[in-house]
């Protein structure tokens, strides 16, 4: 299991865009993992819409080659934009909190 506060009901897995808006926050919150050893996310065409990640503690692994992970620390923050190739995964062993913006 982990633990996920605040992701938006109207928040698609594909993301949202608003062009009528400077700046538009479509969904926020954070992942503690609580009882499950891992959280995987894949997204192979990414979203339509920002996602800006700050770990804040433990570790997170980054696949941005596709190939090979780069870990990321506690204190560093990871940018996707839009439609680029996602993959992610946090480990239990390495207690990430970390916390996301769309």
């Amino acid at each position: 299991m982990f633990i996920n506060y605040g992701n938006s009901p109207e928040d698609k897995p594909e993301g949202n865009q608003n062009k009528e808006k400077p700046l538009v926050v479509n969904s926020c919150g954070t992942y503690r993992l609580d009882s499950q050893p891992k959280l995987l996310t894949c997204r192979p065409n990414g979203r339509i819409d920002y996602q800006l990640i700050y770990i804040a503690f433990g570790t997170g692994y980054f696949y941005f080659d596709k190939d090979t992970p780069t870990c990321i620390e506690s204190g560093n923050m990871v940018l996707y934009h839009p439609e680029e190739f996602q993959k992610y995964i946090y480990l239990d062993r390495d207690h990430p909190t970390v916390y996301w913006i769309h």
